[in-house]
């Protein structure tokens, strides 16, 4: 069970301490969680995953690097969450925007969807799924949410 792991909190997620997740079925649980750390530090979050002090909650472009050498493992693969962490442009307004930003634009969302390259690398390519990830050393698995 979930709650009773030791789970990293980021206090720069809107949600936390709790994590809400939707089955594929639609089923929506939200888990308080609790645990050894927490902080708003994301960086810190994946060091002390990394050594197992427990998992954490992630943006999978944070932890796409070590989801590919396999330092990091996804866990509840099954369920996803919210969109809260996403990667965005964001300019002042289209009608006045320059030829070059106009072209980065069109790059940057050629090269990240519908499956940005961290999630290509890792092998999470699901183009409709959530862009979060629970991640693991794999020293503890939770059964389910």
């Amino acid at each position: 069970m979930l709650a009773d792991l030791p789970c990293l909190g980021f206090t720069g997620f809107s949600f936390h301490p709790n994590w809400q997740f939707t089955s594929c079925r639609g089923e929506q649980v939200v888990v308080l969680t609790s645990g050894p750390l927490v902080t708003d530090d994301a960086e810190v979050l994946v060091q002390a995953t990394l050594q197992g002090v427990g998992i954490m909650l992630s943006a999978d472009w944070l932890v796409g690097r070590e989801l590919q050498d396999g330092s990091l493992v996804p866990v509840l693969q099954d369920w996803s969450v919210g969109e809260e962490g996403a990667v965005y442009v964001v300019v002042p307004s289209v009608s006045l925007l320059a030829a070059k930003t106009r072209a980065f634009v069109d790059w940057i969302a050629g090269r990240y969807a519908p499956i940005p390259p961290w999630s290509r690398r890792s092998g999470l390519e699901q183009p409709d799924a959530s862009r979060f990830v629970i991640a693991s050393s794999g020293k503890e698995q939770p059964s389910g949410a």
